[in-house]
């Protein structure tokens, strides 16, 4: 069959990939295999067929190190500067124990072949990034990578890591303990740099101690149990990558940036100002910006850990170059990329993105496109060059809406906004199965604002409450509050006789939120509470939110899985999208803001205790907190998990079309590897 042509079997079975890969965090003993199978009718093409998801709970300990090939093999044009002096030989340049990189997990790996390049878009940057640690393809467990081993104190109090012995940077300098001691006391405890501490590195409110143990181990002590801490080192929320600032880095290349610290060098404020600039700090922030983009002015640039390290930049894009001291090998030996050259091809626009991917310009994309695009994109392959496939997808809402509980601008308005009636009633009201078919060509599941459907504690009843499309019971509830009075139109006034109305204001940051928030103001409307949309720049939309202005704030369900909620305690940091002056009150202390009402404060109480909750006692806290959502509704979920379009040049090797596209759960674009790819002959 050719390829612009698709069966809708055809079609979901590619859509069924969003379900690949469903897993969850690092403290359950046990491997559970969980089947689901359910029938999807859609009149597209075909009438209907089956999609089995499975999902797969594993523990996530370390793996055993794979010993590595007695006899390393390199990229030709490496051996040729090995040959002239240029270069030192392999076996100088890999540490003593190089990782070798195996993807597991049901992967059909093969051994690759050197290549020249490969043109890859915008999200280069991410994808060239290294983390402290890392995830495995199911984004299910926590694996080695810079880091080799970790370990807690049985109170969870002490974390201890230990690196790669040998590494070295890409510039062919030693990587130690030392370059995490100076991110650490050079750019978390240096107040230029981090006025604040970011609070995984404070839990309990005071600052974890550090202490280098030797050339190769470091240890924080927290004040707190902290058991969730190696999830701020492997990419969960982007953190724990090189070159990351005090919220999202772990290690630094001390060699380069000390040159650039006053603490270090008393001359730095003039190298500053030989660059253009007027400060140190300013010259070293430059070169700290997060996801590896970084300028190249100063000197070249920092030294990397990544495949690739960047040589050019253009106004047409970057080049990023073999790294001749990359750490990880194959199990045939080879070192890594396969690939000694990645072109980042940049693009202005969302339109002229998808342009340049239906014409085979890129050899690689995971970024920048959502489920619309896919008809077009299938269409085109074949013209292209490119395969397309369904990246997994860990949004468990696309389009959410978080109603203001706090909102003061009409004390009338605000006291209905925070009634949990009113919650329930809106969803209720939504239509959701019809947003799946007019958005998201039914490829989406219908579901309740939720944590992921694949994290260890998570119970089906919570995406289902309160989203079934029940228009009778909504009109019920509102009722039931008192808003039975209507207007001229048949909208309902509040109680006092005001008009009620609802604004939702949305950005365009993602195409589809503004065509579901149509479709929801007229559900609303249809129940009488009357809805105006209000689009604006997502910037304006944040300071909005900030200052309590806001009724109705749509954005996506996106940090919901287990190790984002556990190390992060995303429970918490969404409350300030419900109830802002709420969440004010609680994280000051009750300095500032509104004290919440006693179930709200319980609520935020088993939040903030998730990352010192010991691993045999964290599910039933996490139960409880989504209990009380589920019953609540402090958010109202659409559709989700409907997957992300991905493309790879049909000539590509192992890419890996089970992996989860590019989102902040699966370490942004960073879950596909692209160092294993190779070009197929």
């Amino acid at each position: 069959m050719s390829k612009n042509t698709i069966s809708r079997r055809e079609f979901l079975k590619v859509a069924a990939l969003t379900a690949g890969g469903a897993a969850v965090a690092a403290c359950q003993p046990q491997t559970v295999i969980v089947e689901k199978e359910r029938t999807v009718e859609v009149e597209k093409v075909v009438k209907e067929t089956v999609v089995v998801e499975k999902e797969k709970v594993v523990t996530a300990a370390a793996p055993t190190p794979t010993p590595a090939p007695e006899m390393p093999q390199e990229a030709p044009e490496l051996a040729e500067l090995v040959a002239s002096g240029q270069l030192p030989p392999l076996e100088d340049r890999l540490p003593a124990e190089p990782l070798t990189l195996i993807r597991g997990d049901g992967f059909d790996q093969q051994i690759g072949t050197f290549g020249e390049q490969m043109v890859i878009g915008n999200s280069g940057k991410q994808q060239a990034n290294e983390f402290f640690l890392t995830l495995n393809r199911r984004c299910s467990e926590t694996r080695p990578n810079v880091g080799k081993e970790w370990q807690y104190s049985d109170d969870g109090q002490t974390l201890t890591v230990y690196m790669r012995r040998g590494m070295k940077w890409s510039d062919g300098a030693p990587m130690t303990a030392d370059d995490v001691a100076f991110w650490w006391e050079g750019v978390v405890l240096n107040e230029t740099l981090t006025p604040a501490i970011p609070s995984q590195w404070r839990p309990g409110g005071e600052v974890a101690e550090f202490s280098k143990l030797d050339d190769y181990a470091v240890e924080f002590k927290f004040a707190k149990p902290r058991y969730y801490q190696h999830h701020v080192l492997d990419g969960t929320g982007n953190k724990g990558h090189q070159f990351g600032n005090a919220g999202n880095g772990f290690w630094l290349p001390r060699h380069f940036f000390e040159q650039l610290h006053i603490d270090y060098n008393p001359k730095a404020d003039d190298l500053a100002k030989e660059n253009d600039l007027e400060s140190w700090n300013q010259l070293f922030a430059a070169q700290l910006v997060s996801h590896g983009d970084y300028p190249i002015s100063f000197q070249g640039g920092a030294p990397l850990a990544s495949c690739w390290v960047k040589t050019q930049e253009e106004i047409t894009g970057t080049v990023w170059d073999r790294n001749p001291y990359y750490f990880k090998i194959d199990d045939a030996g080879n070192q890594l990329p396969y690939i000694g050259r990645a072109l980042e091809k940049r693009w202005e626009d969302n339109q002229s993105h998808l342009m340049m991917m239906l014409a085979g310009e890129f050899d690689y994309e995971t970024w920048g496109v959502d489920i619309g695009d896919w008809p077009v994109l299938w269409a085109n392959q074949d013209k292209g060059g490119y395969d397309l496939w369904m990246g997994g997808d860990f949004w468990s809402s696309a389009t959410t809406f978080w109603i203001n509980h706090t909102f003061e601008g009409d004390p009338e308005l605000g006291e209905i906004m925070a009634d949990k009636r009113f919650q329930q009633a809106l969803s209720l009201a939504i239509d959701r199965d019809e947003i799946n078919e007019k958005i998201f060509l039914g490829l989406g599941v219908p579901v309740q604002n939720a944590p992921y459907r694949g994290n260890f504690f998570f119970k089906d009843e919570w995406a289902k409450s309160y989203a079934d499309h029940d228009p009778d019971q909504a009109n019920a509830l509102l009722d039931d509050m008192g808003l039975t009075n209507r207007d001229a139109e048949g909208f309902r006034t509040k109680p006092g006789g005001g008009e009620l109305v609802l604004i939702i204001e949305v950005s365009t940051n993602i195409s589809y939120w503004i065509p579901t928030s149509e479709l929801v103001a007229a559900y609303w409307g249809a129940v009488g509470v009357k809805t105006l949309l209000k689009t604006e720049q997502s910037s304006l939309q944040w300071t909005r939110l900030a200052a309590n202005e806001m009724h109705v704030f749509p954005w996506v369900s996106d940090g919901m899985s287990d190790r984002m909620l556990l190390a992060t305690n995303n429970n918490y940091i969404r409350a300030s999208w419900w109830a802002p002056l709420w969440y004010q009150w609680f994280s000051t202390g009750g300095e500032q803001g509104i004290q919440p009402p006693d179930d709200v404060m319980h609520v935020l109480e088993l939040c903030d205790v998730v990352d010192s909750t010991p691993p045999d006692q964290v599910t039933a806290v996490m139960q409880e907190i989504w209990d009380w959502a589920a019953e609540n509704v402090p958010a109202i979920g659409t559709v989700g998990y409907m997957g992300k379009p991905c493309i790879s040049n049909s000539k590509l090797g192992n890419v890996d079309k089970e992996s989860f596209g590019a989102q902040i759960d699966s370490q942004g674009a960073r879950n596909n590897w692209l160092e294993m790819l190779y070009w197929k002959e």
